[in-house]
């Protein structure tokens, strides 16, 4: 079906591929042994090979990083999405017959990890980025696949940035550490030396900073990098600066530009547009006006007002340089005569100089009026005048220009005015380095994901992307910021409409044409990914402006065989050729976390030391920052208090190591409480958690324990089944869920809790129709330690909710997305979705995606239904329903 948008408004097909990872269904269901992680060695310089100077600090010189797989939690399909909203709606929803990867065998793609390749999709990823990328390498052999990567670290050690949001107060990041500055470099040297692996040879590193580090950020990517592969220091305006009078203000920031071979890397000029006004003020050479054939230098009067001499057909120039540096032993060194005056003769000029073309190509420039000279040619009679070489000039005419030579100066405020996020990075200075240094179909990376600045630039752009970070809060803010913009829909070369408009370009400078794309390709955006250093496809995929790179050597040797200038193109790489209607909505892209196994070991049957000791540090971690910080869900918290060894606990005994008291900081009742923390590496399951009741149990009966009110259970991670099951049982059971940053073991300790309590969504399933059936988000179920029973919580402040309408068990598939927002933030999403789709919006379906009722779908083949929600502190709460059941999330 053909829409007025060419391409229906969907996202971007990248012609690239990637190796299968596991569902996080399907990890759990695979045996032990084919979960395990590895360790990856870094690959880093070794500084005294060159005799770099290096910064001194407390390091912990960990040769290695352990690389987890990753596992798919969600796989978000715009396409589907986009098509539920269309008037006229497929017969049914994709089923079990669709393969969003198009592996040749999906079933087998699902189990067989990383031994089959499909369609490449983006990917959202929690988890500590080290790690992540270490697992990027091991695992999916991406090293020196990626182009760009925007690294935007904490700037400091002691800033606590938090975050209000729709009355709810909740963490952003922790980026104060136990070790302070000592833990902090680790960290920096750490992630830079895995992001240098996994750049390409031609690719580049940013890293944004502020003052206080950038000294010692800057020694440390010289290590990694290499002092000689340092590109540029950028610093530009970001607004403020605070009102202390105590010290100077601080109204901006630095990045600094690391390539991963600068004797190789991939750039691209940028050019600010001007008007001709500014195009006057900022000329380095003086500039001038030819008009009725006469060449003059303007009066200030006309600098200030040029448009009256543009209107009288006036042509505005600048003097350009026609000399270059170093000697020359051939004509190029030689003195030149024009108009009767020698340049570089007796006056000089050419000892350490010489022409940047030779006299044949000198003399073209002059019969085409394109020489200028500041001395007066001698008059008839007078002998030849002598001039510097310095004084002899060519003349380049204002409309020849592209703007302004972006420098590493930006001086306009790049800041974000309306903020998502406490440190959200201004978007321009992102654009900006990805421009420089990429070709649309190149993979970006941001291991600092933040509020997704970095992936919604790299979308629009039409590059690949990967964003990782540890904070829950981030993944959500930035899963949403991608789904609800949109996004323009730049022609493509490859599709019918792009292809024309490129080869008019490319006839109009004089480039060789485009091959007609294959029929069908304007149904299909497809963006290739050029070849490096392939002049002619470094913008082959999005068609952009240009025009020819006027030069002294493009202009003398034009039609010259013996000569060939070295481009002849400038392109203009940030002004896209925009389609003439139509927006379009992100390219398909997954959610994904560190994937941990599900095995269940016997306390008393561990035998290995070093298992035995990470599981002891682990375990003291965890009790330390409950009793420090206690346990939250959303704005609610429950304190720990008399935290005390179990009775008769010895090592090894089992689980249940601890007892506590629970407090409701509120309401101040209390419930004594017996304390499992499961290892870090281990999925808590049904299994897992029966046999912990069924220890409390034979403990109690045994006399060991006495009056244990609650069982709270700590994990990093829960199996769904465990989530139903722990409200099924007779003991009140309190799952309390580990943030990342608990697994990051030099963060240091602070006010925010690193625990959430588990919960399930309450979902109203009904029929719509012969067939058709609807869900409506009520709220979710979630365990009250108080009260020792399941609470209800209603579906308020909530950032995202998504809908898997033909949910196999296997794999998590958001066909349906929902972003209730109070207010104006709804009306401009549905009217941004009313602009992608136009005339085929289906007013009462783009109305559901801002509420908290799907509109109609049909019935899933499976005879289930997912359902995920994401709050806005970023927890997620997920289940699965038979379509049917009005009782909630089974």
């Amino acid at each position: 079906m053909k829409t007025a948008n060419g391409n229906g408004g969907r996202g971007y097909r990248h012609n690239a591929r990637r190796k299968s990872n596991p569902s996080a269904e399907a990890a759990g269901r695979a045996k032990d042994s084919v979960k395990e992680g590895r360790a990856h060695r870094h690959e880093t310089r070794t500084a005294g090979a060159k005799k770099v100077p290096t910064l001194s600090w407390d390091r912990k010189n960990k040769p290695e990083t352990w690389g987890p797989m990753l596992a798919t939690v969600e796989r978000i399909e715009p396409d589907e999405w986009l098509d539920a909203l269309r008037k006229d709606k497929k017969q049914n929803d994709l089923g079990l017959g669709h393969n969003p990867d198009e592996y040749a065998d999906a079933d087998a793609a699902l189990y067989g990890w990383y031994e089959h390749e499909g369609r490449w999709a983006n990917r959202i990823i929690h988890g500590c980025a080290p790690r992540v990328m270490a697992g990027l390498l091991e695992h999916e052999r991406l090293a020196e696949q990626v182009q760009f990567v925007y690294f935007d670290p904490p700037y400091g050690m002691d800033y606590d940035a938090k975050f209000r949001h729709d009355s709810v107060r909740t963490e952003a990041f922790r980026d104060t550490y136990e070790r302070g500055i000592h833990s902090y470099l680790d960290g920096i040297r750490e992630t830079a030396a895995l992001a240098h692996e996994l750049l390409a040879a031609t690719g580049s590193l940013f890293m944004q900073i502020g003052d206080v580090n950038i000294h010692r950020c800057a020694m440390v990517l010289d290590e990694v990098f290499g002092p000689e592969n340092r590109v540029s220091t950028i610093s530009y305006a970001t607004g403020g600066g605070g009102s202390s009078t105590k010290e100077i203000a601080k109204a901006g920031d630095w990045i600094l530009w690391y390539a991963k071979d600068r004797n190789r890397m991939y750039f691209q000029t940028l050019y600010e547009e001007q008007d001709l006004r500014a195009w006057l003020n900022t000329q380095t050479f003086a500039a001038g006006i030819e008009i009725d054939n006469e060449i003059r230098a303007l009066t200030t009067a006309e600098r200030e007002t040029p448009e009256p001499l543009l209107e009288a057909g006036g042509r505005f120039w600048r003097m350009g340089r026609l000399l270059s540096q170093g000697a020359s032993d051939n004509e190029q060194g030689d003195p030149y005569e024009w108009n009767g005056i020698v340049f570089g003769g007796e006056a000089g000029g050419l000892e350490n100089a010489h022409w940047r073309v030779d006299r044949r190509g000198l003399d073209t420039l002059a019969e085409t009026g394109r020489l200028f000279a500041n001395v007066e040619p001698p008059k008839a009679g007078e002998a030849k005048k002598q001039a510097g070489a310095n004084q002899l000039h060519m003349k380049l005419y204002q409309e020849e220009m592209a703007g302004k030579r972006l420098n590493n100066l930006w001086p306009e405020t790049i800041a974000e005015k309306k903020k998502i996020y406490p440190v959200q990075t201004g978007r321009k200075a992102v654009e900006r380095c990805l421009l420089m240094t990429t070709r649309p179909g190149d993979l970006a990376l941001d291991p600092t994901l933040g509020s997704g600045t970095t992936a919604v630039v790299a979308e629009t752009w039409g590059r690949r992307w990967i964003g990782i970070d540890s904070s829950r809060m981030s993944a959500a803010v930035s899963r949403e910021r991608v789904l609800t913009t949109t996004y323009p829909r730049h022609l493509l070369a490859n599709s019918e409409a792009g292809w024309r408009r490129e080869n008019e370009l490319r006839s109009a400078n004089g480039q060789p044409l485009l091959p007609r794309p294959p029929d069908g390709a304007s149904k299909d955006p497809k963006l290739a990914v050029p070849a490096p250093g392939d002049g002619e496809t470094d913008q082959q995929g999005i068609v952009v402006k240009r025009m020819p790179y006027v030069t002294a050597a493009s202009l003398a040797y034009a039609e010259r065989e013996d000569k060939r200038a070295r481009r002849e193109v400038t392109w203009l790489v940030d002004r896209p050729v925009e389609a003439k209607t139509g927006r379009r909505i992100t390219s398909r892209f997954t959610v994904e976390t560190e994937l941990r196994t599900t095995r269940y070991e016997d306390p008393t049957r561990l035998t290995k030391p070093r298992r035995r000791q990470r599981e002891d540090e682990w375990r003291e971690r965890a009790l330390a920052r409950l009793e420090e910080a206690g346990v939250e869900t959303g704005s609610e918290r429950w304190d720990v208090a008399e935290l005390e060894a179990a009775p008769e606990h010895t090592e090894g005994a089992g689980r249940i190591s601890h007892r506590a008291a629970v407090v409701g900081r509120l309401s101040g009742k209390r419930k004594t409480a017996a304390v499992a923390v499961f290892p870090e590496d281990v999925k808590v399951s049904a299994s897992g958690l029966n046999r912990t009741v069924a220890e409390i149990e034979r403990r109690t009966l045994a006399g060991a324990e006495q009056n244990v009110e609650l069982l709270l259970v700590v994990g990093a991670e829960f199996a769904s089944d465990a989530v139903a099951a722990a409200q099924m049982l007779e003991t009140g059971v309190a799952l309390v869920e580990a943030k990342t940053d608990l697994h990051l073991k030099d963060v240091s300790k602070g006010a925010q809790s690193s625990f959430v309590l588990l919960a399930q969504p309450s979902v109203l399933v009904e029929r719509a129709g012969e067939g058709r059936w609807t869900a409506e988000l009520k709220g979710w179920m979630v365990m009250d330690p108080i009260a020792g029973t399941p609470a209800f919580r209603p579906a308020k402040d909530v950032r995202l909710w998504l809908l898997d309408t033909n949910y196999d068990e296997g794999r998590f598939i958001a066909r349906r997305i929902h972003a209730p927002r109070a207010g104006k933030g709804s009306e401009e999403l549905r009217r941004d979705i009313t602009r992608v789709l136009g005339k085929e919006s289906d007013t009462s379906a783009i109305q559901a995606v801002t509420g908290l009722k799907s509109a109609p779908f049909d019935a899933p083949e499976t005879g289930m239904i997912g359902v995920r929600v994401i709050t806005v502190e970023g927890g997620e709460v997920w289940g699965s329903i038979e379509v049917g059941s009005t009782e909630g999330a089974q």
